[in-house]
């Protein structure tokens, strides 16, 4: 009996520590819930008053920022280029161009005080078309701020200047910081900007070529789909042809640049190497001389350009010969495309072969427009002139005078041999001779020179007006020769009949 109740007690014991146990278990785990809930409940609201606390944190900033702007002056150069910036939240057009104009202005006042924050303008990026009254169109906001740094003429404006050789928009553009930094330090800048210039120049003739192809393949669709609409065709010609005239400017301009302002003989070389002297034709894509090349080069080459002259006559010639197969017509083919190569075989005829095979070719061509063009050619010997020089029609002295008209009398020799049965050319000859040997004489009047000139002009022009009268009669006789012998057979056939 009192073993049994030992036992329960024992029992009662077991149970009531497995109790407590689970009790003690169940409220660890429910303390460790409670604790986890409210910790996350803190991380949410500690993330949420951090968020609000950096939110707080700008807005101080950007209040603390926009009262120091306030505290500058008028016309500091950083609340100038912060009024340029937000320039486009001006509502209408007459406010936005009178704080250009002021801020501009302000910032040009300020020379070079203007440098940071000027810097700080370009690095931002901003840009914005202007039309401004007083300004040349077209240009922008970059653009006028890049006027003000030319206008500083420093290093420290050159500096930031050149930073800006690569990214300008136009060769205008361009050429107009070049000259300011040349200005400024032409040994520090001028590869600068050579090697901006041949990076456009490479960039317009690439972008001129996709837009002429892009224009001549859109105006021969338009032909396939209405071959009868003449006005719209004429009119989408004009529109190409302008189009062409304006890339063409672009061309003009960075030749300009190249060859004038930094004289850069290496990239005339590779160009003229590379055959750049024949271009394609904006519209017809047809080959042409490249006659701005090599007026832009004219004086930077000299007579080396002679033999890039010669190579563009044969060319012209050949491509005049094949159009004339094919009956194609052709670009070329008058009088005027030879007086491109005129000059500079006259200035040299005698003196350099190729020259002088330009000259005879064009003496010698069949299909003249009219004969007097070619006594013309033979009298014009007489002016003695180097075409390369800086002043065409300056006049020579000493050895150089001299070796130039020996030349020139010795080309006489073979036009006479040529035109043996030619007495009027003979005339023309002898007189272009006496000139040329009383030009050598350096003892002969000005006075008495110029007489000469003025006999040969107008013997050649008495001679030309009556060959003029007589090449007139005597086509007024074939035509009635052929009027008389079309009678003839008329009357032929009806007593026939």
């Amino acid at each position: 009996m009192g073993n049994s109740k030992f036992v329960m007690g024992v029992i009662v014991l077991v149970l009531a520590i497995c109790g407590s146990g689970y009790w003690v278990k169940a409220s660890l785990d429910k303390s460790k819930q409670s604790q986890a809930q409210l910790a996350k409940e803190h991380s949410t609201e500690q993330a949420l008053l951090e968020a609000k606390l950096e939110e707080a944190r700008v807005r101080l900033s950007a209040e603390t920022a926009q009262k120091d702007l306030q505290k500058l002056a008028p016309l500091d150069p950083k609340f100038l280029i912060q009024r340029l910036i937000e320039l486009e939240m001006e509502k209408t057009e007459s406010d936005r161009n009178y704080r250009a104009f002021y801020c501009l202005q302000g910032l040009a006042d300020a020379g070079t005080n203007a440098l940071p924050a000027i810097k700080d303008f370009f690095i931002s990026g901003v840009d914005t078309d202007l039309e401004l009254p007083f300004f040349r169109d077209p240009h922008t906001l970059r653009q006028e701020m890049a006027a003000i740094l030319c206008g500083m003429r420093t290093m420290e404006s050159a500096a930031l200047l050149s930073q800006l050789l690569p990214v300008t928009q136009t060769a205008t553009e361009l050429e107009n910081l070049c000259k300011v930094l040349l200005e400024i330090s032409p040994e520090t800048y001028h590869s600068h900007c050579v090697k901006a210039a041949r990076n456009m120049y490479r960039e317009i003739i690439m972008d001129q070529a996709e837009k002429n192809s892009a224009e001549r393949a859109k105006l021969r669709r338009q032909l396939a789909d209405n071959p009868d609409a003449s006005e719209e065709l004429r009119e989408a010609y004009s529109e190409s042809s302008r189009n062409a005239d304006r890339r063409m400017s672009d061309i003009y301009g960075i030749y300009n640049l190249l060859f004038r302002t930094l004289k850069d003989t290496e990239f005339a070389h590779t160009l003229m190497e590379e055959g750049a002297w024949m271009t394609k034709s904006g519209l017809s894509g047809k080959e042409v001389v490249n006659t701005s090349l090599f007026s832009r080069t004219r004086e930077l080459l000299g007579e080396e350009n002679i033999q890039w002259y010669h190579a563009a006559f044969l060319r012209m010639r050949e491509n005049e010969k094949a159009a004339k197969r094919t009956d194609d017509r052709i670009l070329l083919n008058s009088r005027s495309d030879y007086s491109f190569f005129e000059d500079v075989a006259l200035s040299y005829a005698g003196i350099n072969p190729m020259a002088t095979d330009m000259y005879l070719t064009m003496l010698r061509k069949e299909n003249m427009p009219t004969q007097q063009y070619r006594y013309r050619l033979v009298s014009n010997l007489e002016n003695v002139y180097d075409y390369f020089a800086t002043e065409p029609t300056q006049s020579f002295a000493g050895e150089r005078k001299q070796s130039f008209i020996t030349a020139r009398l010795g080309l006489l020799d073979t036009i006479a041999a040529e035109n043996a049965n030619d007495e009027l050319m003979h005339e023309v000859i002898n007189l272009t001779r006496a000139s040329l040997q009383r030009q050598s004489n350096p003892d002969a009047e000005p006075d008495g020179e110029l007489s000469h000139k003025v006999e040969l002009e107008n013997f050649l022009t008495k001679q030309i007006d009556k060959m003029r009268i007589r090449e007139k009669f005597e086509k007024l006789l074939r035509s009635d020769q052929e009027d008389l012998d079309e009678m003839k057979k008329d009357a032929l056939e009806t007593k026939e009949k």
